[in-house]
């Protein structure tokens, strides 16, 4: 691949704070839980030893997934799309514009107020796993899709 052959580059963006709100359910839940677990006195000792080990699994888990949005990115090139994952190893994916069918992007009411969305990108694969990609955690969706559009375009 020539470098010259690249017209732009996407990565992903991991906003902590996004993260923390679309998993308030489950914040909420667990708060719940606690609180009907504190009504038993004899309870109290293994509340806090489950609240310290559910606080350091959520900071994992948010530590995996910012690490994990870090490894990934997209790039577009003249006659192709490239779909790097270094979180476990180099792997590329390319996929000619041909094989590509259709292209959308979604913003929720939330990603739109972190600037955020996902871009779905369709195939001609007969594989159903292979068939749609999704590109999440996208900055300056509406933007980034139009570029994409504008590609096809040309």
């Amino acid at each position: 691949m020539q470098k010259q052959d690249v017209l732009f580059e996407i990565k992903p963006k991991y906003n902590i704070l996004y993260s923390i709100i679309t998993h308030f359910w489950d914040i909420l839940i667990f708060a719940v839980v606690l609180v009907l677990l504190g009504m038993q006195p004899a309870m109290k000792k293994n509340i806090i030893i489950i609240s310290i080990a559910l606080i350091m699994i959520c900071v994992i888990v948010m530590l995996l997934k910012s690490k994990r949005n870090k490894s990934y990115f997209y790039r577009f090139c003249s006659d192709r799309f490239e779909y790097f994952n270094t979180y476990f190893g180099n792997k590329v994916k390319e996929i000619k514009y041909e094989e590509i069918k259709e292209v959308r992007y979604n913003q929720t009411f939330l990603q739109s107020k972190f600037n955020l969305g996902e871009i779905i990108i369709i195939t001609n694969d007969k594989h159903i796993l292979k068939k749609m990609l999704f590109l999440q955690s996208i900055p300056n969706v509406q933007k980034n899709y139009e570029r994409i559009v504008n590609l096809f375009n040309t």
